[in-house]
């Protein structure tokens, strides 16, 4: 006697359970392999890093370690997840680092600290020039010797 279509489907189903198979990560709290490799597979689209544990209704909050979350990874996964960390590390330090201005360079620069020396920088990608301090093209001149034009005399900035 041949089984109904959706008992052979309920069994199919059954047998494609992937197994529970435990990981630990540093601080001792253990995942279920598949559901952590879930985590770290969709983590560039929650962007939020460094990854944590959750154990303890979330109360763990220990990061899980780069050997751990690469090997659940493809090596092109992992470089994405790489590339979204790198750009969430940039976004939550505006004043620190800063993109490149010239439209379609993806340059990043270190910005100058108030009270310290500014530097002109070249673009390695698109060759512009801009302060590290004001984010502006000076060619050569420090941000306190440039004319504004509605003055007709220098900025009142600090001479770098």
């Amino acid at each position: 006697m041949r089984k109904p279509l959706g008992t052979l489907m309920n069994y199919v189903r059954f047998a494609m359970i992937i197994p529970w198979i435990p990981v630990q990560l540093g601080c001792g709290h253990t995942y279920c392999s598949a559901c952590l490799r879930h985590f770290v597979t969709s983590a560039h689209e929650i962007n939020v890093f460094p990854l944590r544990c959750v154990g303890d209704d979330s109360r763990c909050n220990t990061p899980i370690s780069i050997p751990t979350v690469q090997q659940f990874l493809t090596p092109a996964a992992f470089d994405r997840l790489l590339e979204a960390a790198f750009a969430f590390h940039i976004s939550q330090r505006p004043m620190e680092f800063r993109f490149c201005k010239t439209p379609d360079c993806g340059q990043i620069y270190r910005s100058t600290p108030a009270g310290e020396v500014a530097v002109t920088l070249r673009c390695p990608s698109c060759s512009s020039e801009v302060c590290s301090a004001c984010d502006d093209g000076h060619e050569g001149l420090t941000c306190g010797r440039i004319p504004d034009p509605q003055v007709g005399a220098t900025r009142g900035h600090l001479d770098y």
